[in-house]
């Protein structure tokens, strides 16, 4: 199935350049251009291929699921960012979607995203009443039960979870608990 996709191309010694990798690209024309964007100048290749190519999709490579680095590439304006060590499958995924002009964030890189969120740095939107929350649905706890705990009447609780789940993004509880599971497995 990759094959289908992808129209492969001789290795070519490229040198250090981005020029160099230009030039290749309005020989060979490709319709998606995969681009180490973790180091290297890679951030700054995925610019000037698209000023020379504004059509060219651009897919960036990091090399761990690094939310930086993929911030960085779609800012530049790679359509997608997916993580070097990725199964084959989820490359096929990637590369079939970005084909049709759709954005595309790895499983990784996109874990590392939301997670990174609520990290503990000193920008983390999280207050430790908030964490406790998420630690104590974590483990399993009804509100009834986080309220008991906490003791919190109820309804605040029940507030404090919508105010929750809109600043981590969660639509649903259920989301919320799958965002909370998560962050106890980090």
């Amino acid at each position: 199935m990759i094959c289908e996709l992808l129209r492969v191309w001789p290795k070519a010694d490229l040198g250090d350049s981005a020029m160099d990798t230009t030039t290749l690209l309005r020989r060979i024309e490709p319709d998606i251009a995969l681009v180490s964007a973790g180091r290297g100048g890679g951030i700054d290749l995925v610019r000037r291929l698209l000023a020379d190519r504004p059509s060219l999709q651009v897919l960036a490579l990091s090399d761990r699921a690094n939310a930086e680095v993929a911030n960085r590439a779609m800012a530049a304006g790679a359509i997608g960012c997916i993580s070097k060590t990725a199964v084959v499958a989820e490359l096929v995924i990637a590369l079939e979607m970005v084909k049709k002009g759709e954005r595309y964030v790895g499983s990784e890189i996109a874990r590392s995203l939301v997670l990174s969120r609520f990290a503990g740095s000193a920008d983390n939107p999280l207050s430790q009443a908030e964490r406790e929350i998420l630690h104590l649905i974590a483990e399993g706890k009804s509100l009834r039960e986080i309220a008991a705990a906490l003791h919190t009447p109820y309804k605040r609780l029940a507030n404090a979870c919508a105010r929750l789940k809109s600043k981590v993004g969660a639509r649903s509880m259920t989301e919320l608990v799958a965002i909370a599971c998560n962050l106890k497995t980090e």
